[in-house]
């Protein structure tokens, strides 16, 4: 998805029941046919009974002829009252088809902003009609302008006005239709009139038809539109549309991993159901280019995103009741960005930039010594000043130190040694006001009434053993893990899972529960990794997403224990960072065809947003003039990779050009799909990868 149909367009009459039906068939719920193929018309084809939400998708447009090639004998053809089998290849044409005229298409634009502005430009400096309209199998929006009886006519025009917008442009036709508008249908020998603008080939549930150069379920339209020229168009329930559409925006071969494949699968299915009508004029919902989302019909389907598409049926993201603006990108070069930062005209407060993954690494040393185990470096940094020694005394000492913290009286009793029931018997004796009666009870199997919490289960574990080994002596590093665990259940320390975000300064900012939370840096505290199957300590490499555990004396940080090992996982960088030369005759010329008249003399970023991204870019002109770009529009106008730059002047004005270097593909809102993988690598499940990028969202079924 490159531009994500993320302008704030008027939707339809249409759009608008159908976008209030869905919304009424949410159900939210916590984050945490005959055989062979029929060709119907109709003038408004009609999905199948009880098939749910279904989708239009754009394959290709302003076709002269369409060809459907037959794909079995058995199929069969319902043309006017007779059927016969599809044993030839249809073709499609139309007829009804009048006023023909010429028009001079100016440019083809990736955004629609800047190819409705040059459209309206044009029509001020010409005096004729100008208009834009998006074509499915380019992506890009056609702008055109003028209306001409012959192509002569055209090209004078054209030489008229060349220095001022229609240099490059060249010469089309387009048709108008009649009342009685209609399709002309051959099989083999056979031809029919197909009143209408609209022609249904239908497939049964497990078939496919091939067209166009591929493959596609569920039904392909042919749609006459208003230029008097063929639209042809996939019909097919909204589950299955996804199956052509994930392995191609996150392929499942390189980014196997099945919850960030969830997790694009929701995203993927919350943008096409809030999309449904974008393109009504045209005849179809979305387009199958990253303009909407990449499609590529049943030949580009793979069992593991149908699988990741199956496990998430009929999930979908949403805020305040609404289908959520699920937008998304390839890499997001380390943040995501505010979305008025590149969308001007959409305010959303779920998709606010957040630190990625495949951002900067952040080095955190150790505040304890190396190789030390977690329950040693905290209990050390808790207890400075107590004795380290292994032995009763001493054991007795910190464990009367421990219930002083919490105010329990100390009883006028000893710890004889350190076996295993002596212990027990004098934590028992010492704690006996707020630990569970039956937790270091030999004989207790289960508590009453509720379950142990791991770190009870973890010090019934080293305190109550089998009966043989109850009079054995307790090794020092199951003391500390003792002394640790006690701490643990009287509430002196405690434990909590997060993510890292970033570190800035003396904080270090985590995810946890939904919230941002920061985290003094100021004291000392211990970083642990798992080191050969323990949690050791030493010096850390975190990485935006990282998951982490920390352990926290009421609200001073003792310990951070990052839970995978960072030998296993790399974060994926290549491609992240990449550097563009553009000459000024190259940028000259790609100004002037979306501002006509205007001569490019030098560029200002006059804002950025959070991540970095250019927001405002000024183009200086040669007298003196300037102009605005903000948002998506600056990458189109300047050709790049993303938003995410900066650049340098190379060589005299006029004859030399720009480097710019940046990071990030793709338009940087929402879902970053590196980022989603990688967090999947670090064990994230999909509705913590969803949580981590739309901030605030809910997880909602369509029961449609």
């Amino acid at each position: 998805m490159e531009l994500g149909g993320a302008r704030e367009s008027a939707r339809s009459s249409w759009f608008a029941s159908v976008g209030a039906a869905l919304v009424s068939f949410l159900v939210t719920f916590n984050m945490g046919g005959a055989s062979g193929t029929a060709v119907l018309p109709a003038e408004s084809p009609a999905g199948s009974p009880g098939g749910g939400v279904r989708i239009r998708v754009g394959i290709a447009t302003d076709l002269e002829e369409i060809e459907i090639p037959c794909c079995s004998p058995e199929a069969e053809v319902l043309l006017g009252s007779g059927r016969q089998r599809l044993s030839a290849t249809l073709k499609v044409t139309p007829i009804g088809v009048s006023n023909v005229v010429f028009r001079l298409q100016a440019a083809a634009l990736k955004d629609e902003e800047q190819a409705a502005f040059l459209a309206r430009r044009l029509q001020a400096i010409t005096g004729t009609p100008g208009s834009a309209f998006f074509d499915a199998g380019a992506g890009l929006y056609r702008v055109r302008v003028g209306r001409f009886s012959s192509r002569a006519e055209a090209e004078t025009f054209k030489e008229r006005y060349a220095g001022r917008g229609l240099r490059g442009s060249w010469v089309v036709s387009e048709g108008g239709l009649k009342g009685d508008a209609a399709l002309s249908v051959s099989v083999g020998p056979e031809n029919y009139r197909i009143p209408g603008r609209w022609l249904s080939v239908a497939v049964p549930d497990d078939g496919s038809v091939r067209v166009a150069r591929g493959k596609f379920r569920g039904a392909v339209l042919v749609y006459l539109n208003d230029r008097g020229l063929l639209n042809l168009v996939n019909e097919l329930p909204l589950e299955q549309y996804l199956r052509g559409v994930v392995p191609l925006e996150m392929g499942p071969e390189v980014y196997g991993q099945l919850a960030s494949l969830r997790a694009q699968a929701i995203a993927a299915r919350t943008y096409a159901a809030r999309n449904l009508g974008q393109f009504e004029s045209e005849g179809y919902d979305l387009c199958a280019t990253p303009r909407c989302q990449v499609y590529g019909g049943a030949g580009a389907e793979h069992p593991v995103s149908d699988r990741a598409i199956a496990e998430t049926a009929g999930q979908v993201l949403v805020s305040e009741g609404l289908l959520a603006e699920a937008l998304y990108s390839s890499t997001c070069g380390g943040s995501t960005e505010d979305v008025q930062v590149v969308f001007s005209t959409i305010r959303r407060s779920y998709l606010k930039g957040v630190p990625c993954i495949e951002g900067p690494l952040t080095a955190l040393p150790t505040g304890v010594a190396a190789g030390t185990s977690l329950s040693r470096g905290v209990m050390d940094l808790l207890q400075r000043d107590a004795p380290v020694a292994a032995n009763a005394a001493a054991i007795e000492e910190r464990l009367r130190d421990l219930a002083s913290r919490v105010s329990l009286p100390t009883p006028a009793d000893k710890l004889h040694s350190l076996r295993r029931r002596e212990v027990a018997r004098f934590v028992s004796s010492l704690f006996d006001l707020v630990l569970d009666v039956d937790l270091l009870a030999e004989d207790a199997a289960a508590p009453r009434g509720r379950q142990w919490t791991g770190t009870e289960s973890r010090l019934r574990e080293l305190l109550s053993s089998a009966p043989e080994a109850v009079d054995e002596d307790l090794g020092q590093g199951q003391l500390e893990e003792m002394l640790f665990h006690v701490a643990a259940v009287l509430g002196i320390v405690r434990t909590q899972r997060a993510y890292f975000l970033e570190r800035r300064e003396d904080s270090l900012f985590v995810r946890s529960g939904g919230n941002v939370l920061s985290v003094s840096l100021g004291g000392p505290f211990g970083a642990y990794g798992l080191r050969s199957g323990l949690f050791r300590s030493g010096d850390l490499t975190l990485a935006s997403g990282d998951r982490l555990r920390l352990v926290l004396a009421g609200e001073r940080l003792v310990a951070v224990v990052q839970e995978h090992r960072e030998a296993d996982l790399s974060v994926p960088r290549r491609g992240v960072e990449w550097t563009r030369y553009r000459s000024d005759g190259e940028l000259r010329s790609s100004v002037a065809t979306r501002y006509p008249g205007f001569l490019l003399e030098d560029l200002e970023v006059v804002e950025r947003g959070s991540s970095g991204r250019v927001a405002r870019l000024r183009l200086h002109g040669a007298q003196g003039e300037t102009f605005d770009v903000e948002g998506l529009p600056v990458r189109w106008t300047l050709d790049l990779p993303d938003t995410l730059f900066t650049f340098e002047r190379r060589g005299p004005k006029g004859n030399g050009g720009w480097l710019f270097r940046g990071r990030g593909r793709g338009h940087g809102v929402g879902l970053c799909q590196i980022g989603a993988f990688a967090m999947a690598q670090r064990g994230h499940t999909h509705r913590e990868i969803l949580e981590h990028y739309y901030p605030g969202i809910t997880l909602a079924r369509l029961k449609g």
